[in-house]
């Protein structure tokens, strides 16, 4: 063989031929003549000369007398099949093509340039008349090859080109796999045909790293396009999109960081297992129909949409985290859908969803790595309900009251918008009361947090009212008011104001309260946190009085209710 200046990706290729490029050498008549030659000769050497010599002398001894037995020199031999390659006539051709018929040819560590129409010799044909390759450790610098109805199998191979994969067979292996371990550089497409419709009947990948995309369009697989190892260290694809497609079997992608995929119009009826994966971009689920299992255990997504899909059977989302909002928009759940422990950021929206069996949202939380369920943001009411059944009709009443505050919290949210439009001004401010008073019945604390404030910013005031020297404590109840006013103030901007803060505004109302009237015992905040205290004496029920009882009365039953609906059993 030749010596010859070898690029980077030619650096590795055991043929040292001249692979010349029409930019540097137009002026030949042919640019990879020399690669052709080797070749030719790579598969004469690597086939052994001498079993395709036996194998054409026993073929001839079949159909010939013993007297007009032939023998051949291994210079008419190699002229044959040189002759066979270069599609002419030969004495011997349909004896070597029975023989490529039966036997399997390995080229191992070749480099494949790109081929160009004005070559002499079109090197791509030395392949076409084979009929069982192994590819072991190539490179390839070509987009197509036509290897319709060859055998082939490739073994750890570089794609440099967009690659468009051909309709060709299955050679036999123990995976039932074509492209093992492969490296693709860029764009890939998948278009197999058989007659009028797309059909690939094997595994087409294990363990391959695509850096680019990976397309595939109005094909049925009988079998899958992934066969992944557990231990997979190709793991990376830029984008998968797999449209309008039908696969037969098992779909399995582990721990795969993609950054788009698309499997819209695509109808799995094996096992589906996306699991371990991360989606840095978008994962699109557009009118896909899951016939069987769907597992998305432990997969991250950042935007995700599911729209007008259907999982026919059990769903599984356990663990898998969702970094924005997610919408299930005209979703079909048919069998148990399993959500446990799902982390969602952004907010979920089940409004347009249907459930026809049992769905389990337990310890569902919108942070991850905590050790204790924070809670979601929900998108509407609906979605708020759908969670608090399930924990209904798992008699997990604790839980379910969470989400019925959520449900609450978003048809305040409603009534907000009503009101601007001047429709059900009583029922906003009924539910104004509820929310602020106790978290809709959830929050115990805060209710006895105002129980606290008012009655003794009444005690103060009735204090102040029967002094004669009223001047003297006007400024202190007048700080305190406005201490009342701003917490309430607060509760009703942020929804939530912490314990601490709440412990600090009592202290300070106590202390204004205890200078100003010299009541450090809390004898009159004794008396009057009784709303029927009234009735236990003579004195006359003024209008101030009566609003603070009925104030001090429901306080008190909010504060009742929430204690029981965070330790009550159903």
């Amino acid at each position: 063989m030749r010596e010859c200046k070898l690029d980077k990706i030619e650096s590795d290729c055991i043929l040292y031929c001249k692979k010349s490029k029409y930019q540097t050498d137009w002026h030949k008549t042919g640019f990879l003549n020399d690669f052709y030659d080797e070749l030719v000769k790579y598969v004469i050497e690597q086939v052994s000369l001498n079993s395709i010599i036996e194998y054409i002398l026993d073929s001839i001894n079949l159909t010939q007398p013993p007297s007009e037995q032939v023998t051949l020199t291994d210079k008419e031999m190699r002229d044959a099949i040189y002759q066979y390659f270069q599609n002419t006539d030969g004495m011997f051709n349909s004896n070597i093509e029975s023989f490529f018929n039966n036997n399997t040819i390995i080229f191992d560590h070749i480099y494949f340039p790109q081929h160009d129409s004005r070559d002499k010799f079109d090197y791509t044909k030395i392949l076409y008349k084979l009929h069982k390759i192994h590819f072991n450790y190539c490179k390839f610098h070509t987009s197509y090859f036509n290897l319709n109805g060859i055998e082939v199998f490739f073994n750890e191979c570089a794609f440099y080109d967009n690659y468009s994969i051909s309709n060709s067979k299955i050679l036999e292996n123990e995976s039932n796999i074509i492209y093992q371990m492969c490296v693709f550089n860029n764009n890939v497409s998948v278009s197999y045909s058989d007659g009028k419709e797309s059909v690939i009947s094997h595994t087409l990948f294990r363990d391959c790293q695509f850096k680019k995309s990976i397309v595939a369009h109005s094909i049925e697989f009988t079998n899958s396009i992934f066969n992944n190892s557990e231990h997979n260290k190709y793991t990376d694809i830029y984008k998968l999109a797999i449209y309008d497609c039908i696969i037969q079997k098992d779909f399995i992608l582990k721990a795969y960081t993609i950054h788009i995929l698309d499997i819209s119009e695509t109808t799995f009826n094996g096992k589906v297992k996306i699991q371990f994966c991360k989606f840095l971009s978008n994962a699109i689920f557009y009118n896909t129909k899951f016939n069987n299992l769907a597992d998305f255990y432990r997969t991250k997504f950042s935007t995700v949409n599911f729209e007008r899909t259907d999982f026919n059977q059990i769903a599984v989302f356990s663990e898998a985290v969702f970094c924005k909002d997610l919408h299930f928009k005209y979703t079909k759940f048919m069998k148990k859908s399993i959500f446990r422990d799902m982390v969602i950021k952004g907010k979920l929206d089940l409004r347009n969803t249907i459930f026809d069996d049992e769905a389990n949202f337990l310890d569902i939380t919108s942070r991850e790595n905590t050790l204790s369920p924070t809670p979601i943001n929900v998108e509407n009411r609906e979605t708020a309900r759908v969670i608090k059944n399930f924990y209904e009709n798992s008699n997990n009443v604790i839980e379910a009251n969470k989400f019925y505050t959520l449900e609450m919290q978003e048809r305040e949210n409603e009534l907000n918008k009503d009101l601007k439009q001047g429709r059900n001004l009583f029922e906003w401010i009924t539910f104004k009361i509820h929310s602020i008073s106790s978290n809709h019945s959830q929050d115990w604390v805060l209710a006895g947090f105002w129980i606290v404030c008012i009655t003794l910013l009444y005690s103060h005031l009735q204090f102040t009212l029967k002094n004669e020297k009223t001047e003297y404590y006007v400024l202190p109840l007048i700080i305190n008011a406005l201490i009342v006013i701003f917490s309430f103030l607060a509760v009703n901007l942020s929804k939530h104001i912490a314990n601490i803060y709440k412990l600090l505004i009592i202290v300070s109302l106590f202390a204004i309260y205890g200078f100003a009237t010299g009541d450090f015992e809390l004898i009159i905040f004794s008396n009057n946190i009784n709303p029927f205290s009234i009735m236990a004496h003579n004195d006359t029920l003024n209008i101030l009085t009566l609003v603070y009882k009925i104030t001090i009365a429901y306080l008190i039953y909010q504060f009742i209710i929430s204690i029981r609906q965070n330790t009550r059993r159903k």
